[in-house]
């Protein structure tokens, strides 16, 4: 597209003016020669801002670059493009599983895949013969496809090749990304069934560490790609029933694990390495300092521990040292599965008053102030900030937002996953506001299993104006996980966008996106 530069003369007449230099700022999606001559690049849609200038003079335009991608294999579009834009009727079978309607996606992932049912049955059916349209529609950039499908499990990935379509449309939004999806069944074009999405202008960074149930490992995911091994089993050690319940500084270069069963000694490991740093049961006058749960400072350097022992405190100690540098001690009950807050100055736990360290059901939320660079460090201002409820009494695995004015929660009927009903909740870290992140908990297309979310834990940076919580739920994953019987449902882990700013009132949290890269065969 050639642009010129055209100048008004102090008599008011105009005119076409030569040479000048010309300037694009948004390399990503154009460039502009020395004549004027514009040119897209392809790799996204936007708007920047063109310069000219001539003689000491500038003048300047905005240019927006519309991407539009097509995905039409069996060259359908051609003589049923008119069919659906003439649709009238509302599909009567169409049941749009996932993703959710008003999803917060972030950038850096590989896209969702949509799936449906049709008449919304399990197990999810549909037609070979059928023919879908897809629309996916942001401010500057479009995506259009004609596409059959499996008559099982009906499903839609996006394109990566020679083009990755979901990385263009989101590289060139930030807001609103409408989806739409369409059938023909041969006789009868429908209405197409549309969702609105929203896309934050962040990529998601960092590895999530989870405990791999089936074998009993923990294992390391770099967000947006598969698992990988990290902390195994020995396998010259039979007496090591597992490797389990684990938290990660929020430098990101140390993990504390319990392990060993019952036992349940504590070891910190390199993350980068899986190399072991320490293992608390290692020194021969310590014994086996039973841990169970244990929290991690932020730099990694203290480790606070002690929920198996079933003591009325928790301890602190250094993360390569048996030696005990302070006790937290709320007064009442058994504190257990602590969590350590960003800023270093705060620690969130439970406080059970029934039960054992493995299985309780009653508990309440509790804070503590900790200056861990006093010698020895010191715990202080240690409060009760949530009640338990009649309805479900474990409050329990908190987990601090990035900004740490945040603590995330749940509220369950067992303090063990399987077999549990459990939301996930926010209290202010005061505990003076609390809020069910009814969002999260159950999307906008969940009919049951909206009480099977537990044991959030937040991403430790803030990006796009949302802070990120994970979470474990055993819910339906569109038609690929459809098992709703609970000692065989599969565990998955599930992404919430929370609102950078909550208040009073509002839930701040958004319907939930299944984490990519997952095993669906994992329990």
């Amino acid at each position: 597209m050639p642009f010129t530069i055209v100048g008004t003369r102090s008599d008011g007449t105009t005119g076409t003016l030569s040479g000048g230099t010309w300037r694009y700022d948004r390399f990503d999606l154009g460039s502009v020669d020395g004549g004027g001559k514009f040119t897209a690049t392809g790799f996204a849609g936007g708007t920047g801002t063109l310069t000219a200038s001539v003689d000491g003079l500038k003048a300047t335009t905005p240019v927006t670059v519309d991407l539009h991608m097509t995905y039409d294999p069996g060259h359908l579009g051609g003589t049923l493009g008119s069919k659906f834009s003439g649709a009238t009727a509302a599909d009567p079978l169409m049941a749009l599983d996932y993703p959710y309607d008003k999803t917060v996606f972030p950038r850096g992932l590989p896209g969702p895949v949509a799936q449906w049912c049709l008449g919304n049955t399990l197990p999810c059916t549909g037609s070979a013969t059928d023919v879908y349209h897809i629309v996916i529609t942001g401010p500057t950039a479009s995506f259009e496809a004609y596409t059959t499908s499996t008559p099982m499990a009906p499903s839609f990935t996006l394109p990566t090749t020679p083009i990755d379509v979901w990385r263009k449309l989101t590289d060139s939004t930030t807001g609103a990304l409408t989806f739409s999806i369409a059938r023909y069944d041969g006789t009868t074009a429908y209405k197409p069934t549309v969702l609105t999405w929203t896309i934050a202008a962040a990529n998601l960074a960092g590895t999530i560490y989870y405990w791999e149930i089936n074998n009993g490992n923990v294992v390391k995911m770099p967000v947006g790609q598969g698992p990988a091994s990290f902390l195994q089993i020995p396998a010259a050690s039979p007496t090591i029933t597992c490797v389990a319940c684990h938290s990660v500084s929020k430098d990101g270069k140390t993990v504390v694990a319990a392990f060993n069963g019952s036992a349940s000694p504590w070891g910190t490991f390199d993350t980068t390495t899986g190399a072991s740093l320490f293992v608390s049961g290692s020194d021969p006058n310590n014994g086996p300092a039973g841990s169970g749960f244990q929290a991690i400072s932020p730099d990694g350097k203290l480790v606070l521990y002690g929920q198996e022992r079933q003591l009325p405190y928790l301890s602190l100690d250094a993360f390569n040292s048996p030696t005990e540098l302070a006790e937290l001690n709320p007064g009442a009950g058994n504190p257990c599965q602590p969590a350590w807050s960003g800023d270093g100055n705060h620690v969130a736990f439970a406080v059970r008053s029934d039960g054992n360290w493995l299985d309780y059901t009653q508990s309440t939320l509790w804070t503590a102030d900790v200056n861990p660079t006093a010698s020895p460090p010191v715990f202080s201002n240690i409060k009760q900030i949530v009640a338990a409820n009649g309805t479900r009494p474990t409050t329990t695995y908190p987990s601090y937002s990035a900004d740490s004015k945040w603590i995330s929660f749940e509220r369950s009927t067992q303090v063990r996953s399987r077999g549990a009903q459990a939301e996930i909740w926010l209290a202010s870290a005061d505990g003076t506001t609390q809020i069910s992140l009814d969002a999260a908990n159950k999307g906008t297309g969940l009919a049951t299993q909206t009480n099977e979310n537990y044991e959030g834990t937040f991403m430790p940076v803030a990006v796009g104006g949302y802070f990120w919580l994970v979470f474990v739920s055993e819910r339906l994953y569109g038609n690929t996980l459809t098992d709703t019987n609970e000692p065989t449902s599969h565990k998955q882990l599930w992404v919430t966008a929370i609102d950078g700013q909550p208040t009073a009132g509002k839930d701040p949290s958004h319907p939930a996106f299944w984490l990519s890269g997952q095993n669906t065969a994992d329990q």
